[in-house]
């Protein structure tokens, strides 16, 4: 199977700069931080080469991992804990790349997931979003755009090229549901933590991408809104 991850310590580009560092699996008491890891997955190698190294441009450190396929992306993730964010096609030659981020919600919660297609739709948008996807991007995106893209998410963004705005909100990804369930009950960032065995950082990820799905801007108003809206 085609895989492969390469640290990159290339020059920093003009216009990327990344605010905070993932320190998802590392204690808060760890000392430094180590950089975000990418596994993108496509089967054109030329598409995926070509994104590999620009990815690689966007933050020196930063692991860029690649697979040809679904197969072959679940079998690095089983090789690779350290993995951040998978960016997948949505139209791989072993499957659909929809599919495989279900799978990776399903095995793999803390892993940030995004997709990046030529046929991006509603439809599409709305799976993303119920999948709790922080991205859902277009392949006609300029080089520079991409990065941009990329960067934002890797800052805690959530980057979506076309809204959809006629999902209904009425699901949370499980981890998202229970860091809301847990908070609702009176827990701390920390004791959610201990709870769930993840780091308080992994916490605070998951809280942003449920304030911005519940256009919420604490956790107060995040478990109002839920408990309003009927998801806990």
């Amino acid at each position: 199977m085609n895989n492969r991850c390469i640290d990159v310590n290339l020059p920093k580009t003009a216009g990327i700069d990344f605010k905070r560092r993932r320190c998802r699996r590392a204690p808060t008491s760890t000392p430094g931080c180590s950089m975000p890891t990418i596994l993108f997955v496509d089967d054109h190698p030329i598409y995926r080469d070509g994104l590999q190294r620009l990815l690689a441009e966007i933050e020196p450190g930063l692991t860029v991992c690649t697979a040809s396929g679904y197969a072959a992306a679940l079998e690095l993730l089983n090789d690779n804990r350290d993995i951040d964010f998978v960016l997948a096609d949505r139209r791989l030659s072993d499957g659909d790349g929809i599919s495989l981020l279900q799978d990776v919600r399903r095995q793999w919660p803390d892993v940030a997931i995004g997709l990046l297609c030529a046929d991006l739709t509603p439809e599409v948008a709305i799976k993303m979003r119920q999948l709790g996807g922080v991205a859902c991007l277009s392949k006609e995106r300029s080089a520079n755009s991409l990065q941009d893209a990329i960067g934002r998410i890797f800052d805690g963004q959530i980057v979506f090229d076309l809204e959809a705005q006629s999902a209904p909100l009425d699901v949370l990804p499980a981890r998202q549901w229970e860091v809301v369930t847990l908070a609702r009950d009176g827990q701390s960032d920390k004791q959610i933590a201990d709870r769930l065995k993840i780091s308080e950082n992994t916490v605070r990820m998951h809280w942003r991408q449920i304030f911005i799905r519940l256009d919420a801007n604490n956790r107060t108003a995040a478990v109002a809104k839920a408990i309003q809206s009927g998801l806990i």
